[in-house]
């Protein structure tokens, strides 16, 4: 099997549960897999990983999923610094490795020109990294819900 493919073979439908392989990033922050040519972008999933994601919306020209587990971990993961980042989701991308961050932004902006914008031959500056990557953020978005979303804790304090 070529781990640079989705493992499904045949268009999935919504809610089915298919096993993808994430090869890219697209802008906005959605990992990028494809089955047959059709695009699939997986909320929560970095490139490098193979995960088993559930069909959640189905467009003519592309295929949304939420990622369900991971079934094989990317090279370029790293460990978030938040004890939330799991389940959150304030934070994109704090379990990608920060060179590769900056790769994939650098990659997202000549796609735009390149690709999108029908620009030839444009490229852009290398992207100057952080000097502190973290703690950088000036908006907070809060979401209420009546539904419980933490998950209750034993004693010893685990899940």
């Amino acid at each position: 099997m070529n781990n640079n493919t989705s493992i499904q073979t045949s268009i999935p439908k919504k809610g089915m549960d298919v096993e993808l392989y994430i090869e890219s990033l697209a802008f906005g922050g959605m990992g990028i897999a494809r089955v047959n040519q059709k695009v699939i972008f997986v909320k929560n999933a970095i490139p490098g990983q193979k995960v088993l994601a559930r069909i959640t919306k189905k467009r003519t020209s592309y295929l949304e999923a939420r990622k369900l587990d991971v079934i094989n971990e990317s090279k370029d993961s790293i460990e978030p610094i938040c004890n939330h980042f799991n389940d959150c989701g304030g934070c994109s991308f704090q379990n990608l490795s920060y060179d590769k961050q900056l790769y994939y932004k650098e990659k997202q902006i000549n796609d735009l020109y390149n690709k999108m914008g029908n620009f030839k031959d444009i490229h852009c500056d290398t992207i100057v990294p952080c000097y502190n990557q973290y703690n950088y953020r000036n908006k907070m978005e809060f979401s209420f819900s009546n539904k419980r979303w933490i998950l209750n804790t034993n004693d010893s304090g685990e899940r």
